[in-house]
């Protein structure tokens, strides 16, 4: 036992357990207050009655138990900016692979709109077909691309050739 503090100092096992239990009850304090853990060494090392250095030797224990709540650590130095900025880069990560899914998933849904359109729609030549005919009539010459060769109704796949009135080259 110490002379000064009365408390016998804790080592070994003892310790590291001791250690993990305090942060696991802080993590659930913050938890049943709606908040995320933030590890904070100098609240376990009052808690536990023992030194930061002493929880700098134990680093690991630490880091496992952080790990295993997830739970993030307080910075009082520039690693603060640093674990800052990852946090927020990791956000932003997660945020633009909701948005990559959700524009893949607008892109499944364009092409099958695009598909019910073509599959369930008119020939435009049907329509269109008989409105040409009479304006080239009109005009004197095809509305489509302004040859002299008037389109007729009858369908046909012959394209007529300039200078020959059957279509014929030569």
């Amino acid at each position: 036992m110490s002379a000064q503090s009365g408390r016998s100092h804790m080592r070994g096992q003892k310790l590291r357990d001791k250690i993990v239990e305090t942060i696991r009850a802080r993590a659930d304090e913050a938890a049943s207050r709606g908040e995320r853990y933030v590890y904070n060494a100098s609240e376990i090392a009052r808690d536990l009655g023992i030194a930061r250095s002493t929880l700098l030797r134990n680093e690991a224990v630490v880091t496992m138990a952080l790990a295993e709540i997830q739970a993030r650590r307080r910075y009082r130095d520039g690693s603060a900016s640093i674990e800052a900025l990852k946090e927020r880069n990791a956000l932003l990560q997660e945020t633009v692979q909701s948005k990559d899914a959700e524009i893949a998933q607008l892109h499944r849904h364009l092409a099958d709109l695009y598909e019910r359109l073509i599959r369930h729609s008119v020939d435009v030549g049907t329509v269109f077909r008989g409105y040409a005919v009479d304006a080239s009539h009109v005009t004197g010459c095809c509305i489509l691309c302004r040859s002299k060769n008037i389109p007729t109704d009858e369908v046909s796949s012959v394209i007529p050739l300039a200078g020959s009135p059957r279509g014929d080259a030569g």
